[in-house]
C-alpha cells in the first residue's frame, strides 16, 4: 500500500513538473512573439517615415532601428 501511494506521488509530480515546463516555454513563445512584433512595428514606422520624406522631396537621414540586443547569459 504504501509503494502504491508513493509511486502516485511520483507520478503527480512529474506531471506537475512537466505541466510548468510547457507552460514556461509557452509563456517564452509568447515574449518572443511580440518581440518580433514590436520590431516589426519599429521597422515599419521608420520606413514609413522615409517614404513620406522621399515624396517631399526631403533628404532623409534618420538611420533604421538598430537590431534588438540579444540578453546575455549569466
Amino acid at each position: 500500500m504504501a509503494a502504491a501511494t508513493m509511486l502516485t506521488l511520483f507520478e503527480e509530480g512529474i506531471d506537475i513538473m512537466f505541466q510548468r515546463i510547457r507552460d514556461s516555454f509557452k509563456r517564452e513563445e509568447q515574449i518572443i512573439a511580440k518581440a518580433k512584433d514590436e520590431v516589426y512595428k519599429e521597422v515599419a514606422e521608420w520606413d514609413r517615415r522615409r517614404k513620406q520624406a522621399e515624396s517631399r522631396g526631403e533628404q532623409f537621414t534618420e538611420p533604421p532601428p538598430a537590431p534588438p540586443e540579444k540578453p546575455s547569459k549569466k
